[in-house]
């Protein structure tokens, strides 16, 4: 045994790779799970383990079935490694394969600030009483990347799934075939390890924690959030506004099809509208395995944008479940904050993230002729944060929500306008074309005009604004065809960026 070495404990949760027949004499018999101890004592790479470190069992009382999991059993989980997490050198939790990548994804959540390893494994078949298994050679590898001490294998300091011949990262990980070997996928992030004749883990690839920061575990997860597949025909029946209406409803995903899109039918968004009106945080998810959701990058997703839509990019929609389940358990956020929250990769569940500001929730508005012409117009954001990573800036909007633009007199002229925006100018003196503050021109025309307003500052923002510095946004209406007013009501300030997940 390895002196000093803390050792591993096994979180043991039942499963497939836990199971036995009822009776072993009859092959028809069917499967149950057993006790912590009779798997002890009929696993003999368990007493093998032990005889090179330490190596515990805790029992999940009872022990069962994957399908039975519920957030209650999540929590039991993250206790155990709550009172363990100093103890050992990292988890294994053993686990039926059937809701493995939703336990790995809460999980993800719950532990805040890990930097211990905790590996989930199970297998498509039992260890017990039977001589072909991937169940054997699925533990032994999950002890070995969860005692990096011991295996000198890079520590991964995160929550991930070993199966068959790869380490993936939990909240990446759906369940892809029912019986294969290879059970899991990682469709939109590439594993964290292979395991061949070597165990090779890719240290590029993992979550660095910032280790100075307690660990701590999110014990309050709040189940009434709902998924719902989009479908053709669905925008056809009731089906749809009785999900939307469910009493104590906090939350809803939906399944998009493509980069986000949904039947635009007055049925369907005004079921939409009734979820957002009863506070519910609305998430679109791709219903595709790969590819990601771009709500809000363009002003075609303003249909969605104005109701409150939000924008779940690559996520699996078991890890958006399970993200809306401990953002909304949180009572110290606020909706508006779990809205703002959600859309940001946290622990490398995504890879693009959407921080928003709001700018200002009055009317705006510019015009020229009229009574009374407004051609400026000027917004600001006290702090811009400082929790987006300033090399990975994709895109920076301002959003401007729910947007109506019209002639202020009656023409035949066609309806169009012309906008200059700057960044950070003090007075009308510099609102200069040639000046480091100008962010571009915004040139749209009635006919191709949508409810949203998109204006592109990604480049002066890029050059002018760092973390936690304020930032003003003045608008002026440089030249309309005819006397043109715009309208909003809400101004925003979005940053997206690709995802830093191994920081």
């Amino acid at each position: 045994m390895s002196a000093g070495n803390k050792g591993v404990l096994i979180i043991y949760t039942g499963g497939t790779i836990a199971c036995a027949r009822r009776d072993p004499n009859n092959s028809e018999s069917p499967l149950a799970v057993v006790s912590k101890d009779r798997f002890v004592r009929e696993v003999p790479s368990i007493g093998l383990m032990q005889q090179k470190f330490t190596v515990d069992i805790h029992e999940v009382v009872p022990p069962l079935d994957s399908t039975e999991m519920k957030p209650e059993n999540w929590v039991q989980i993250a206790e155990i490694i709550e009172d363990n997490y100093d103890d050992y050198e990292g988890f294994v939790v053993l686990h039926g394969t059937d809701t493995m990548a939703y336990t790995a994804s809460a999980l993800s959540f719950m532990l805040v600030n890990l930097a211990k390893p905790v590996v989930l494994t199970g297998a498509q078949l039992p260890i017990i009483g039977r001589t072909r298994t991937d169940g054997n050679r699925n533990l032994i590898t999950a002890i070995e990347i969860a005692n990096p001490s011991y295996s000198k294998l890079p520590a991964v300091k995160e929550v991930c799934i070993l199966f068959d011949e790869f380490l993936l990262r939990g909240n990446r990980t759906s369940k892809t075939s029912a019986s294969g070997f290879r059970g899991f996928h990682s469709p939109n992030y590439p594993p964290l390890g292979e395991v061949g004749e070597q165990i090779q883990i890719y240290a590029d690839r993992l979550i660095r924690p910032d280790e100075t920061k307690a660990f701590r575990v999110r014990k309050h997860l709040d189940p009434n959030v709902a998924i719902q597949l989009v479908y053709p025909g669905i925008q056809l029946t009731d089906a749809f506004r009785n999900v939307v209406q469910t009493k104590g409803q906090t939350g809803l995903i939906l399944l998009a099809y493509g980069t986000g899109n949904v039947p635009t039918s007055k049925p369907f968004l005004d079921a939409i509208e009734i979820a957002r009106k009863d506070n519910q945080v609305v998430l679109v998810v791709t219903q595709c395995l790969q590819g990601a959701v771009k709500l809000g990058a363009y002003e075609t997703s303003a249909v969605l944008l104005d109701r409150g839509l939000v924008s779940g990019s690559d996520i699996t929609h078991e890890a958006a479940l399970c993200k809306m389940m401990v953002l909304l358990g949180d009572e110290d956020l606020s909706v508006e904050n779990v809205m703002v929250e959600v859309q940001k990769d946290s622990v490398g569940e995504q890879s693009f993230s959407i921080h928003t500001h709001t700018i200002s929730e009055t009317r705006g508005t510019l015009e020229t002729g009229g009574v009374e012409p407004r051609t400026r117009w000027r917004g600001a954001v006290r702090n811009v944060g400082s929790d987006w990573p300033t090399d990975e800036i994709s895109k920076v909007l301002l959003r401007f929500y729910d947007a109506t633009m019209d002639a202020v007199a009656d023409t035949d002229e066609e309806t169009s306008l012309e906008i200059d925006c700057h960044i950070g100018v003090e007075s009308s003196s510099q609102l200069d074309r040639d000046a480091k503050s100008f962010a571009g021109t915004f040139v749209r025309s009635k006919a191709d005009f949508r409810s949203m307003v998109m204006i592109d500052i990604t480049e002066t923002f890029k050059d002018l604004v760092s973390h936690n510095d304020p930032a003003s946004f003045t608008l002026s209406l440089v030249d309309s065809a005819v006397g043109t007013r715009l309208t909003w009501q809400k101004a925003e300030l979005a940053i997206m960026t690709n995802s830093n997940s191994a920081r």
